[in-house]
């Protein structure tokens, strides 16, 4: 593939790429005997022109507007204060963070995000507009940064928080340059070189460590950040500080022999997933690769980084009818990513709906005018509240008890009034909100002029009329009680609806609204302030749950946020600075082809199996593989999502209720983020390391990527994997996850098989290392759950939700008993109630046979409960619905042979799926050499190894179908057919000769997954 630079941007191309380490010296003598002025990173003063004229060009004009606005509430934002400097040590006696360590922590946390988000906001904004309050203002932050003795709290000095600093610095000296005065610049340049010799003395000795045993804690985020903002800042520093060509050199040699080696997977996996670690990670490490290959020398080759966008799109779903694009997080990686490597899918993805603001946007916090605020408020109490707006500068004040939260513009859309504002809450709760004193002002004259007050209401229930809209319209939730102060009283509203009450108002280009409110105790109810421009949302408060007023965001999906969050801050997580240098007009988007839903990522035991790609699809994710970096301890895990519901989700980790943070948040983080939160199983009570709680045992670091010869055992890992059109399959062994000092289990097998589009079977095997243990089955939910009674066995579990049911049927085995326990979150509102279903007493090994079933839940009907069959050395499931029955059969790992519901198998597992007065059209063997049902062979392998199939119903055109098959090594598949093929096809679409004989298909497949089409 074709290496290109972006058209736009000047760079020196040096003659010799960046090879062995003898040639980095050269490479950086190089850059050294070419001086290059100020800027360099990613443009030089040449390009200010041009970047200039595409501020009026598409898709260019969209970051740039993004860029100003967001350098318009910027140049208000508040320079964080230097924190202290924090204690020696973060722990105190009993090993539990302190109070005091965390305030500092993130306090430098703050601060690093503020100045690496805001400098280069302002700077290019200046660069862009040439308005000279912007350059103004970031020289200001980085003079203040850059007379700080540290960035970090004292006990990690070169961590990610002093790399965020670092970062904003290096990059602002870089764009500024010029508009620095001689005594300001040797100012900058100190802090500069005081954070390089820093990093260099804590983190280049990555340079001498050797791979084996230590790629996981290489891969981890903190390496990344930690090593992208001294690269960069090298870099930045190269022709002022004689030391930065040593830090150059050492961070291209950690980078391209260390970092990267260490970090991507065969299939663009990272050790911690495609979320916000990798995100964290692209976002800083592929700005020292681009101002690298913008310089010269590429560090991209020979990395595994062609396959990251690839990961990304696939393990987010990207694809799927109801994915959200782009995904704004990483759009400017994907950029970078598109315009290295020629990647016109990856391009599309990222220019979906261009590159302004996107509604998926999640908001990462810095501080606005006065800091972040989430004021509390108390039950039963008075508050003054003034919400005022100005069109003239788009800007919302908000005030309570005369405090300014908050006075900042709109960045994602403009208004040119506020012409309707409501309120809005109370759901299913017993809350009570009393409002005395409103007003709304018209402060567009020198006078301001009341437009609606209290009194404009008259007495008793309200009625809707021209100017009021009321929600439910029987209007028994809202009314005026008289008194000598008149109070507008809210009470609740129906179970499914929300109480609201609008007023239309003349459109105001300058206006408030002003009242007091008193909301009753109740931390499960919420109540809203909203406003409007015709049919577009503006800017509102909200009463949250937790007792805090923070600011309603209709932008971002109605997520709510508190003051001082400003979604258009540009930088690491608001990248329209980065979109707008990255972007390559020369790689021609092209939608991607979907190919099959489902997917499997061998380096990280991942395996997404989707019944389709529309929004109402089934999708269940099974993980088994080696630790991780942010490991939950969920290996052989699962989790399902239905009809647009996360049915069963991932649990968030709820808050401790305490008014700071301390080490109960984090013994919080150890249980949610933890076995004991998640769908697989407990032996005797034993959980898996994870990144909080217990380290006993925990050996990440040596676990991802581990070669063979390096003498590792992952944690779990996928012993088969299956997908294809009718059916995926998954198998995990797990056992070793459980071993902290000892080993628990002797074996721990999960298969799970979903059979297309809305069955899903899980067998669990589980053997114990030494005594007998009592086995708990998990099963987790958010939504309401409870279990049926049965006639025999121990019931049904039914999972209750608003888009999908989900039944969870136990086949085996029959005495098992399930409880209903509750999550240890500490305040009411966030505990959820789950499963654990057990045997009645401890025992060497353990099955499980659970048949998940979900439904719509609107649907009158239940599926129709699964029966339990039972063989010599097999257990299997029969699922019966109108027109066709399905069989499932899972052997025992110690049988060769099994026999029941007239399948007999030779292996694993299988599924027959047979249709009314035909033979089955659809029907997998897992793991094994031959399936038949009902006396005739239905497939058969040379080897052990997974084979499918499946036909079309043909309702137009010929009758097609498709065998699908995963072999370990290259040999004979059989698959029987009802008639000879007319045609074969590859998956490449090169044609395949017809062999068939006996109603059997013969193909000579090649080792790995294949796919064969075919006609009749």
């Amino acid at each position: 593939m074709t290496t290109r630079l972006p058209w736009q941007m000047r760079c020196v191309v040096l003659a010799v790429a960046c090879a062995a380490v003898p040639g980095l010296a050269g490479e950086v003598d190089t850059l050294l005997q070419t001086p290059r002025e100020h800027p360099y990173l990613f443009f030089s003063a040449e390009d200010i022109p041009a970047m200039r004229e595409r501020m009026a060009t598409e898709p260019w004009s969209q970051a740039a507007d993004l860029i100003v606005r967001s350098a318009e509430a910027a140049v208000t934002a508040d320079i964080p204060p230097e924190p202290d400097e924090g204690p020696d040590q973060p722990r105190d006696e009993q090993g539990n963070y302190t109070a005091y360590y965390l305030r500092i922590h993130y306090e430098f946390y703050d601060a690093g995000h503020a100045i690496n988000d805001i400098v280069p906001t302002l700077a290019m904004a200046w660069l862009l507009t040439g308005e000279q309050r912007f350059a103004d203002r970031a020289k200001q932050w980085m003079l203040h940064y850059s007379t700080w003795q540290q960035w970090s709290v004292k006990s990690a000095l070169a961590d990610n928080q002093s790399a965020h600093s670092y970062m904003g610095l290096a990059i602002g000296y870089d764009w500024l340059y010029d508009q620095l005065a001689d005594d300001e610049r040797a100012q900058i340049q100190d802090g500069l070189r005081r954070l390089g010799e820093t990093f260099q003395t804590h983190r280049g000795g990555l340079a001498e460590q050797a791979l084996p045993g230590h790629r996981g804690g290489i891969a981890n985020n903190h390496t990344w950040v930690s090593h992208a903002a001294p690269a960069v800042g090298a870099l930045a520093q190269l022709y002022e500080e004689p030391q930065a060509r040593r830090w150059l050199e050492t961070e291209i040699i950690c980078w391209r022999d260390k970092i990267l080696p260490s970090s991507i997977g065969r299939d663009g996996e990272y050790i911690d997933g495609s979320g916000g670690w990798l995100t964290y990670c692209l976002q800083n490490g592929l700005l020292f690769l681009a101002a690298m290959r913008r310089n010269g020398c590429d560090l991209y080759e020979g990395s595994n980084l062609d396959h990251v966008a690839d990961f990304i799109v696939r393990d987010r779903e990207l694809l799927a009818e109801d994915a959200s694009l782009p995904p704004y997080d990483v759009r400017y990686s994907l950029l970078e990513l598109a315009s290295r490597y020629d990647d016109s899918e990856t391009q599309w993805i990222a220019l979906a709906n261009g590159l302004g603001l996107s509604s998926s946007a999640h908001s990462r916090r810095w501080p606005g005018s006065g800091g972040i605020i989430t004021p509390p408020y108390e039950p039963n109490t008075w508050y003054h509240v003034r919400l005022e707006w100005d069109a003239a500068t788009q800007r919302f004040r908000t005030t309570i008890d005369g405090r300014l939260l908050e006075d900042m513009p709109m960045l994602d859309r403009e208004f040119a009034s506020i012409d309707r504002f409501a309120f809005m809450g109370h759901w299913r709760t017993d809350c009570v909100v009393d409002i005395r004193g409103l007003r709304v002002l018209d402060l567009s004259a020198d006078e301001a002029r009341p437009v609606l007050t209290l009194a404009d209401l008259g007495e008793g229930k309200l009625q809707a009329g021209g100017d009021i809209g009321i929600r439910p319209p029987d209007a028994q939730i809202v009314e005026v009680i008289p008194g000598e102060e008149p109070i507008l009283r809210f009470t609740d509203a129906s179970d499914d609806q929300a109480g609201m009450l609008s007023f239309a108002l003349p459109p105001l280009t300058h206006g408030a609204i002003e009242f007091e409110l008193r909301k009753s105790d109740n931390d499960a109810s919420y109540f809203y302030l909203r406003t409007w421009d015709g049919d577009r949302e503006m800017r509102g408060m909200i009463w949250y749950i937790d007792r805090r007023v923070k600011k309603h965001m209709p932008d971002y999906r109605n997520q709510d946020w508190p003051f001082g969050w400003e979604p258009g801050a540009v930088g690491p997580w608001y990248p329209a600075v980065f979109e707008f240098l990255f972007y390559d007009p020369e790689v021609t988007p092209q939608p991607p082809d979907r190919g099959r839903p489902s997917v499997a990522f061998r380096d990280l035991g991942w395996v997404k199996m989707r019944s389709d790609w529309s929004q109402d699809a089934v999708s269940i994710f099974f993980r088994s593989g080696p630790e991780m970096g942010k490991d939950h301890g969920d290996n052989n895990a699962f989790r399902m999502r239905a009809f647009g519901e996360d049915i069963l989700p991932d649990l968030p980790t709820p808050p401790s209720g305490e008014s700071q943070l301390t080490q109960t948040q984090y013994d919080l983080y150890a249980w949610f983020q933890g076995t004991n939160a998640h769908n697989t199983i407990l032996p005797g009570g034993h959980t898996q390391p994870a990144v909080w709680g217990d380290q006993t045992g925990r050996q990440y670091g040596a676990q991802w990527l581990a070669e063979p010869g390096e003498g590792i055992t992952p944690r779990g890992r996928l012993t088969s994997v299956l997908l294809a059109s009718a059916c995926d399959y998954a198998s995990g062994e797990a056992a070793p996850a459980y071993t902290r000092a000892e080993p628990v289990l002797n074996g721990f097998r999960r298969d799970i098989l979903f059979i297309k589009p809305d069955v899903a079977i899980v067998y669990d095997e589980l053997a114990s290392a030494a005594e007998p243990l009592l086995y708990h089955w998990l099963l987790h939910a958010v939504r309401p759950i409870g279990v049926q009674d049965a006639a025999a066995g121990p019931g049904r579990m039914v999972v209750r939700g608003e888009k999908a049911t989900l039944y969870a049927t136990p086949l085996f085995p029959a005495d098992a008993q399930i409880d209903i326990l509750t999550t240890p979150a500490p305040l009411e509102r966030d505990r959820t109630r789950y499963f654990s279903m057990h045997a009645p007493a401890p025992t060497d090994r353990q099955r499980f046979l659970v048949v998940l079933q979900p439904v719509r839940a609107d649907s009158e009907a239940e599926p129709p409960a699964p029966e339990r069959v039972e063989g010599d050395g097999c257990v299997g499931a029969i699922c019966a619905r109108e027109g066709m029955v399905d069989r499932a059969v899972f052997l025992e790992s110690a049988a060769k042979f099994g026999e029941v519901a007239g399948c007999s198998v030779r292996g694993r597992a299988a599924w027959v799926r047979a249709r009314e007065s035909e033979a089955p059209r659809e029907f997998a063997l897992l793991s094994g050499t031959e399936l038949s049902a009902d006396g005739r062979v239905l497939a058969h392998l040379a080897a052990p190894g997974n084979v499918a199939l499946s036909i079309a119903p043909g309702e137009a055109g010929p009758e097609a179908f498709e065998v699908t098959a995963s072999l370990l090594e290259a040999g004979m598949a059989e698959v029987r057919l009802p008639a000879q093929p007319s045609r074969l096809q590859a998956e490449d679409g090169t044609e395949v000769a017809v062999n068939y004989a006996d109603g059997l298909l013969r193909l000579t497949l090649p080792a790995g997954e294949s796919t064969v089409r075919g006609e009749f």
